[in-house]
């Protein structure tokens, strides 16, 4: 049924103009064929989510009768009822997320388990007070412009290996088992003593300070420990306790090791004594 609802939408909307279909609608009949009973209830076989996904998001077939800001157009019924966000039905969370957020979990099949890929860790990365991660840092050819341009396949693509503010031009996604590599957030960085600021090199053991560059499952659960991406404190750093860290980066962590600003840790730079070097 719903695949046969999908080429008679498709059809009426291709043969015939709009105008012409919404005076064609003179019955429930009518209204029945163009949204059959299911489209507003969710869990449906017919539930809209389900047609349009058919149709690879094309909400221009919405927008036919809705209008092009989806709040009626000539079919004078608005879209905007139940999608009252600022972007209406083209919102992120329409489609990926839930009604606090944009990101999974809830992927466009409705899981929510990190084991699926669609789902994945997308929470710890936006959610962690560890780093700030925008979703540019994995997706950069998402263009918000044109909020649908990235609807071109799936799954989503995802792009490491480019120059950015997160440093990951070396990283790298193997879309077969869902791991990530070579990325700085995940150790892969040198902080080289000569390079550094004079007011920084007395605190190098060695010649650089170096990461472990770990490979992780994007499909697992982290341990969340600062030693699955750098030793604590880093290979090549004098040792300290972690109780003392604060007293250099203060302006990052806590007494007791904990970060308290996320925006200066995994940032590129070393935050020492209130400076960015």
């Amino acid at each position: 049924m719903k695949k046969l609802y999908i080429l008679i939408l498709a059809s009426l909307l291709a043969m015939a103009g709009c105008s012409d279909v919404k005076d064609d609608i003179v019955n429930t009949d009518d209204l029945a064929l163009v949204h059959p009973d299911g489209f507003a209830k969710y869990g449906s076989d017919e539930f809209h989510s389900e047609i349009i996904k058919e149709l690879n998001w094309d909400l221009t077939k919405c927008q036919a009768c809705h209008g092009s800001d989806y709040s009626g157009g000539i079919a004078g019924s608005s879209c905007l009822t139940c999608h009252d966000g600022s972007s209406g039905p083209e919102g992120c969370a329409t489609c990926h997320g839930s009604s606090d957020h944009s990101y999974p979990p809830r992927d466009l099949d409705d899981n929510t388990d990190v084991s699926s890929p669609g789902v994945g860790l997308h929470a710890i990365h936006m959610e962690s007070d560890i780093a700030e991660v925008s979703c540019f840092a994995c997706h950069p050819a998402i263009n918000f412009g044109d909020k649908l341009s990235h609807i071109d396949g799936r799954p989503a693509e995802v792009l490491l290996s480019f120059e950015s503010e997160y440093k990951l031009a070396d990283g790298a996604y193997k879309s077969d088992t869902h791991e990530c590599s070579n990325v700085y957030c995940h150790g892969n960085f040198s902080f080289e003593k000569d390079s550094a600021d004079v007011a920084v090199q007395w605190v190098y053991s060695e010649d650089a300070m170096t990461g472990i560059s770990s490979t992780l499952s994007w499909t697992s659960e982290p341990t969340g420990e600062c030693a699955s991406c750098h030793g604590n404190p880093p290979q090549g750093h004098f040792d300290f306790p972690v109780s003392s860290c604060f007293n250099c980066h203060g302006s990052v962590v806590d007494a007791s090791g904990a970060i308290i600003d996320s925006s200066k840790h995994i940032n590129g730079k070393i935050n020492y004594q209130g400076n960015e070097y």
